[in-house]
């Protein structure tokens, strides 16, 4: 979660214009997905049954680099369309990583609860 905080914060400083500022951006956009990719191969090997955890780590590399190979040309238009795009991006992160975490967030408390024993007492 702290990656993708990392990539959002770094994206509102990506709009400036000075070459030292963007470099400081561009390190910590790297640094965040360095400490993302980690974290969600565990998730992904977490909540893969046993059995399935081969293919769930394959389909989850599969989306990775499917990412990584469609974000040039989809970010080459997006930047076409103005600074709107440099806000817009970070927002659309911030939304995606609140919306992880409240699901992350859920499942440990509905796993917790399930764990519990009923009708105690």
């Amino acid at each position: 979660m702290l990656g993708v905080l990392m990539v959002a914060v770094a994206f509102l400083f990506s709009i400036e214009h000075q070459i030292g500022v963007l470099i400081a951006a561009s390190v910590l956009i790297e640094a965040g997905v360095g400490l993302a990719i980690p974290g969600m191969i565990a998730t992904v090997i977490e909540r893969a049954p046993p059995s399935s955890r081969g293919l769930g780590i394959g389909i989850y590399a599969c989306i990775l680099f499917l990412g990584a190979s469609l974000g040039s040309p989809i970010g080459n238009l997006l930047g076409q369309s103005g600074p709107l795009s440099f806000y817009l991006i970070p927002m659309l992160l911030l939304c995606a990583a609140a919306f992880v975490l409240a699901r992350v967030s859920y499942f440990r408390v509905r796993s917790y609860a399930l764990e519990q024993p009923s009708g105690a007492g």
